[in-house]
């Protein structure tokens, strides 16, 4: 058992995870594993198991840097709740405010809250299949039929967040990049977190071949020509960890506020940018929060028990989804806890 100083984590339970993921790399599903998990801000397991790309010439790392993916949404929503906090941005704001063309009928409904949860009625998209080179691409949107009505039904949305990414660049004055780099990465210490790396950290690049690779090597990402607010973000255990035990913290991370403790309630609660799992993670709480980028990456955080977990769980061919949810009950499994407190 390894002691923390709000309990007990039960070292058989790291030994069944280990076993759970080596399984799926034997049986060439995953490429490589990773973990962490952290009890009240203390770490308590960090092991890495498999390859760190698909030629198996050198095992995977729990430094390594990966591409999170879809995790930046959690990011995105921290920053515009951050503008929210300072008065310049409000959730009820119609998105037509920040972009004209959507002052169309219908799209005239989409508010910046719409579009954190999901609920904007844009269609679900993949981010490679929208030309966003074109100079009138928000305006194209506008020609395609909304096939909900904003606000009644969930349709997870990659340009909703590359939307919302434009508003935070927008209002700041500063490209997003920038923005989330100065009110985020560094406050939080998450200093192998970035969209382009600098060369001193390519060797510590993980990445799954050829999809990751052709990913990081478009246009899209290469030329940072619209800001990569829905995914694309590359990082590391560790760096995520932080993001985790900040939100867990109530907006603090090592004596640092970075968001008022009101918008983590309401982002950990109304699930902005973040998704409400303690009912699909059987052994956490039911105030349990997480977000997953493209099912090779995933961040819990159970505020019930203090716990915050980060996998890395890359895919040979594509996402395996016995890695995401179960392996996140396995983890939520070891924790001594007293059910009086959810």
């Amino acid at each position: 058992m390894a002691e923390t100083r709000t309990g007990r984590y039960n070292a058989d339970v790291i030994h069944s995870l280990k076993e759970h993921l080596q399984t799926l790399i034997d049986q060439g599903r995953l490429q490589g594993a990773s973990f962490v998990v952290s009890l009240d801000g203390e770490v308590v397991a960090k092991e890495a198991l498999g390859a760190a790309d698909g030629a198996k010439a050198k095992p995977f790392s729990v430094n390594a840097i990966r591409p999170v993916q879809s995790i930046v949404k959690t990011i995105t929503a921290i920053a515009l709740l951050q503008l929210v906090e300072l008065g310049k941005v409000t959730l009820e704001d119609k998105a037509a405010r920040y972009f004209p063309a959507f002052g169309a009928e219908r799209f005239n409904e989409i508010t910046l809250h719409h579009l954190l949860t999901h609920r904007s009625g844009l269609q679900a998209d993949d981010i490679l299949s929208n030309n966003y080179e074109t100079p009138d691409w928000i305006g194209r949107l506008t020609e395609r039929a909304l096939p909900t009505e904003p606000g009644s039904e969930f349709s997870y949305s990659n340009v909703g967040f590359v939307l919302l990414g434009l508003i935070i660049a927008q209002v700041s004055g500063k490209s997003f990049e920038q923005y989330i780099e100065e009110q985020i990465f560094i406050p939080l210490g998450m200093t192998m977190t970035a969209f382009r790396l600098p060369p001193a950290h390519e060797p510590l690049v993980s990445l799954v071949f050829p999809r990751e690779a052709d990913w990081l090597d478009s246009p899209l990402f290469r030329n940072g020509t619209v800001p990569m607010a829905c995914g694309g973000l590359l990082s590391t255990l560790d760096d995520i960890r932080k993001m985790g035990e900040m939100l867990l913290n109530n907006g603090v991370y090592a004596g640092t506020r970075i968001l008022g403790e009101q918008f983590v309630r309401q982002m950990t609660t109304e699930g902005l940018g973040l998704f409400l799992d303690g009912e699909r993670i059987g052994t956490m709480s039911a105030q349990t929060f997480s977000h997953h980028g493209y099912g090779w990456s995933m961040f819990t955080v159970d505020p019930g028990r203090k716990l915050v977990a980060v996998v890395f769980v890359p895919g040979v061919e594509d996402f395996v989804a016995e890695s995401l949810h179960p392996t996140m009950t396995i983890i939520g499994s070891g924790v001594q806890w007293n059910k009086a407190i959810e």
